[in-house]
C-alpha cells in the first residue's frame, strides 16, 4: 500500500510541476519546444534535436536526455583522445560523465529543464573552444609558426566563445 501511495505522489508532483517548468523555458527559452504526453512518459523536444524523455520518478530522477538521438551521456564523452581530455582539465573538468547534473548521484529535484538545458549550452561551447585550440595547435605545427602566432590566432577564435571553469 505504502508503494502504491508514494508512485501516485511523485506523478502528482510531476504533473504539478511540469506546467510550471514549461512556463520557466517559455520565458527563458522562447517558444520553440513541442510537448508530447503519454500515461508512461513525457516528451519534451527542443531544436538542435534535443529531447528530455520525463517518467513518472521527475523530477526525483534526473530526464533521460539525448542530443541529436545520442544519449546524453555519450554525447558528453564522445572525444575520448588524451590530446582533447588534456583540455578539458585545463579548463577545470576531470571527468565528464561525473561531472554532468544528470548524473544519479548529481542530481536533485530542485534542478530543472532549463539548467539541463544551461549544461549542454556550456557543453557545446567546451566541445567548440577545445576544437578552435586543437587546430590552431595543428596549424602552427604543420607551418613551423613561433608560439605567439598560436596565441593570436586563439585570441581571435575565442573573442566570442564565453567559457566558464569546470566545477
Amino acid at each position: 500500500m505504502g508503494l502504491e501511495r508514494s508512485t501516485v505522489y511523485i506523478k502528482y508532483t510531476m504533473m504539478k510541476r511540469l506546467p510550471n517548468e514549461i512556463d520557466a523555458l517559455l520565458t527563458t527559452r522562447g517558444g520553440s519546444f513541442t510537448v508530447t504526453y503519454s500515461k508512461e512518459k513525457t516528451i519534451v523536444m527542443f531544436p538542435r534535436n534535443i529531447k528530455f524523455e520525463l517518467d513518472s520518478t521527475y523530477p526525483f530522477y534526473p530526464p533521460k536526455v539525448w542530443i541529436q538521438d545520442i544519449p546524453y551521456k555519450q554525447y558528453r564523452m564522445n572525444h575520448s583522445s588524451t590530446k582533447i581530455q588534456k583540455y578539458y582539465a585545463e579548463l577545470g573538468y576531470e571527468c565528464l560523465c561525473c561531472c554532468t547534473i544528470i548524473k544519479q548521484e548529481n542530481w536533485s529535484p530542485i534542478y530543472q529543464m532549463c539548467k539541463v538545458l544551461e549544461e549542454i549550452d556550456q557543453l557545446n561551447l567546451i566541445k567548440q573552444y577545445i576544437k578552435y585550440k586543437i587546430a590552431t595547435e595543428e596549424i602552427t605545427n604543420q607551418y613551423g609558426m613561433p608560439q605567439d602566432i598560436g596565441y593570436v590566432i586563439e585570441s581571435f577564435l575565442y573573442a566570442n566563445l564565453p567559457i566558464r571553469s569546470g566545477s
